[in-house]
């Protein structure tokens, strides 16, 4: 199969360290739970020009790895073709190939798009996406065989129609496409 993954909220620990600058920057402490969706813009109040900075700046950190992600991107490599499709800003290339070496990610590709245009990949002809962005999902349903989202605070909805199955974890996800 050809999966594609999204790095940040998937594969990296993003918000930890987007806390912890926030903190620096403004004094304010804010929890995980506290981010309940993904315009980081809205939930802190600022312009997003602003927001934009800080999350650029989160970039020159040394993010975290989600829990398991290392290994079962590993385990997935073996069977599957990994592509990993993000809409980190442009500025961030640099430093995300460099993330993903320093932290021996497996992947066949990556591709660099714009936030909420990462289904304009469909030439790829990606069989499963994995994404924790509920408008990057929505983009996706028709177009792939299976969307997993990877469970957040920033991404609850009711999924009625059963687009997509909810993950917790890595382990989940293996289990999904084993």
């Amino acid at each position: 199969m050809r999966i594609g993954i999204d790095i940040d909220g998937v594969i990296s620990d993003f918000v930890t360290s987007f806390r912890k600058l926030v903190k620096e920057e403004y004094g304010v402490d804010f929890g995980y739970e506290d981010i309940q969706q993904h315009d980081l813009w809205k939930v802190l109040g600022l312009p997003k020009d602003e927001t934009l900075q800080l999350v650029i700046k989160t970039f020159e950190y040394d993010l975290g790895v989600q829990p398991g992600a290392i290994e079962g991107l590993k385990a997935l490599a073996k069977k599957h073709e990994i592509i990993l499709v993000t809409a980190r800003p442009v500025q961030a290339k640099q430093k995300t190939l460099e993330w993903l070496e320093k932290n021996d990610v497996s992947y066949q590709k990556i591709i660099f798009t714009n936030e909420g245009n990462k289904h304009c990949v469909e030439e790829e002809n990606l069989e499963v996406i994995i994404d924790d962005h509920l408008e990057e999902i929505s983009n996706w349903i028709g177009k792939t065989q299976k969307i997993l989202v990877f469970n957040h605070p920033w991404n609850k909805s009711l999924n009625i129609k059963n687009h997509f199955r909810r993950v917790y974890s890595w382990e989940n996800i293996l289990e999904e496409l084993n």
